[in-house]
């Protein structure tokens, strides 16, 4: 390996493209440093104009090349725009100052260009100082200004970007979603002259503005809550894992955990305009599981009167004593065996107990388009109990977004067109391994590209679980080792048992 290779291997990491491009003289200006901090090697000098002399006269350029001697200790004025975090003030910075100011970011500030104002500028679009350079003569205040700006980039050629113009969306962060809310709140603390910003996802207006954000704890289907004065304005459900591969492929499955555990839904009392969905939510449990229970070829006891968990016996009504710890080894582990739930069941009467064993799981894609209240089961396991296609009511339990993502998304900060004001904050999805499904969509059919999150009944083992429902025979049931859950028919394992139920 010889001498230059080492080079390239080394600080390659600093060139966007791996190694400098010599047509391009932010690159020529990074490696020229280089050699002369690291190496000791200065180059012979060439008159590298920068971008930013195209907004000067030929008289104004010939000056400036012209004439190498500058005042160093001049002062730029920011006007008051951004408050740096390690500086006692906030105007008059010296170029000691600007280097200060620089370690403020990891992403790198932008110098942007036009004819009246040359504009210094942190990495999410405001202005650290700026000046007119339309007024430059030999030794004024804006020569000795463009020399030292001049200088401060080629000593710092990997921390500022030369743009004429900023984009309407500039990359400010890439946070980690579980920590979403931080990075919201670390983003809008850089402007507090300037409130109720716009929220977009994907560069589409929201319709709410914002101030902050907050991390939800168990407390309703939303995890994120997006804060106007205080209030929480705008909801998102967040799964984690990523809904594209890194060639941006769509994974075949989709790899968050579950939408809930349906308990807290069977266990909800519905009235009045809803006591047809409830009927329906309560038969379609009902039908499951009693599939599930005839279907089984053992571990189904029915008519039981007691559970002796002294002598680890199932106990029937007509005195028929079975030894569940040769049948079933992991039942002395399982606490749904001993939940109150059972011993308050079995106190009320005779039951029938169902043990799921290692290994099993069913599952019931249970969605149909011409099912309206299918459909409302589905958004509500997606969006919240609150949930209808007509409640735009949003909240914790009716919520805005569902938001997916491997754990990074991107923080934009969208500027207007005087590239000083901010106009909104972009959560940006699109392009990367996330995916957003916005309030009320619904993908029903294995044809639509999102057919994936499409909600199904799962019961799959989990020892300590205990589900208890009422059957079709009458019989109260309780699933033991079972877990029922709504899942995305595309995170369902391929070994699972589905359970068809013909009306469906």
């Amino acid at each position: 390996m010889d001498v230059l290779d080492k080079f390239f291997i080394k600080y390659s990491y600093k060139f966007p493209k791996g190694y400098p491009d010599l047509k391009d003289k932010q690159d020529i200006l990074l490696l020229e440093s280089i050699l002369k901090n690291e190496f000791g090697i200065v180059l012979e000098e060439e008159q590298n104009i920068p971008d930013y002399y195209n907004v000067l006269t030929d008289e104004q350029k010939e000056v400036l090349i012209n004439n190498p001697d500058y005042k160093k200790d001049i002062t730029f004025s920011s006007g008051g725009k951004y408050t740096p975090k390690e500086l006692n003030k906030n105007d008059n910075y010296t170029v000691s100052d600007l280097e200060q100011i620089l370690k403020d970011f990891e992403e790198p500030v932008y110098l942007t260009y036009a004819k009246t104002a040359i504009k210094l500028r942190t990495p999410f679009g405001i202005r650290i100082m700026g000046f007119d350079p339309s007024n430059i003569k030999l030794n004024n205040d804006n020569f000795h200004r463009i020399k030292v700006l001049d200088q401060f980039i080629k000593d710092n050629p990997d921390k500022i970007k030369i743009k004429s113009k900023l984009p309407a969306g500039l990359g400010y962060e890439a946070a980690q979603v579980d920590n979403l809310s931080n990075a919201v709140n670390d983003v809008l603390e850089n402007f507090p002259k300037q409130k109720d910003i716009e929220l977009w996802i994907d560069m589409e207006p929201q319709g709410v503005k914002v101030d902050g954000a907050i991390k939800r704890k168990d407390v309703g289907k939303a995890d994120i809550a997006l804060t106007n004065n205080g209030k929480e304005v705008y909801w998102i459900s967040y799964k984690e894992g990523a809904y594209k591969d890194e060639d941006g492929a769509v994974k075949s499955n989709i790899p968050f955990q579950q939408y809930g555990s349906l308990k807290t839904l069977y266990s909800t009392e519905f009235d009045k305009e809803m006591a047809g969905f409830g009927n329906y939510f309560k038969g379609l449990v009902k039908d499951f599981l009693d599939a599930i229970k005839e279907s089984k070829q053992s571990l189904v006891f029915r008519d039981i009167e007691t559970v002796d968990y002294e002598n680890k016996e199932i106990i029937s009504k007509n005195g028929t004593k079975t030894d569940y710890s040769t049948i079933i080894t992991w039942a002395e582990d399982a606490t749904g065996l001993k939940s109150k739930e059972l011993k308050s069941s079995i106190n009320k009467g005779v039951i029938d107990i169902v043990f799921i064993e290692s290994g099993e799981s069913y599952y019931n894609a249970f969605v149909e388009d011409n099912n309206k209240n299918s459909l409302l089961l589905a958004g509500k396991a997606v969006y919240g109990v609150d949930f209808d296609f007509n409640n735009k009511d949003y909240s914790s339990e009716n919520c805005n977004v569902l938001l997916q993502s491997d754990g990074t998304v991107e923080l934009n900060i969208i500027t207007g067109e005087d590239e000083e004001s901010i106009e909104g904050l972009n959560i940006e999805m699109e392009g990367g391994t996330g995916n957003v499904i916005y309030h009320p969509d619904l993908p029903t059919r294995p044809d639509e590209p999102l057919y994936g999150y499409t909600p199904a009944l799962n019961l799959r083992h989990t020892k300590s679980q205990v589900f208890i429902y009422k059957s079709g025979d009458g019989n109260v049931t309780a699933i033991i080792g079972g877990r029922f859950l709504i899942y995305p028919v595309g995170g369902i394992s391929s070994k699972a048992t589905e359970i068809n139920l013909w009306y469906l």
